[in-house]
């Protein structure tokens, strides 16, 4: 799958003209893996969007400190590049860092 974006437009979904199915070893890296849906944020939503009735220089006040509070990420981002929940798994090469959220294993013959 490919992301594009668009001016003002969210990122949307393209996919690959010709599928090319990667090898189980391939697969096993978290890189090879990731989300099409956005985060959701601390107030529920996708999106900052500011309350109806704020001019433009309070909702642009109100995204900037909500972007801040609780900032948003890439929608079409790696699986390697999620985050943890604090006390989740630790990653042994890291023992100090915020963890992993995905693991990644071959099983069967």
């Amino acid at each position: 799958m490919i992301d594009s974006e668009v001016e003002g437009q969210p990122a949307e979904r393209r996919f690959a003209e010709e599928f090319a199915m990667l090898s189980p070893e391939e697969l096993k890296s978290l890189e090879a893996w990731g989300n099409t849906h956005p985060i959701i944020l601390g107030t529920g939503r996708t999106t900052h969007v500011p309350e109806p009735g704020m001019d433009e220089e309070q909702a642009a006040e109100y995204k900037e400190r909500m972007e801040t509070a609780d900032p948003t990420v890439e929608r079409f981002r790696g699986l390697n590049e999620h985050k943890g929940m604090p006390g989740t798994l630790v990653d042994p090469e890291n023992p100090e860092g915020e963890g992993t959220a995905f693991l990644s294993k071959i099983v069967g013959d």
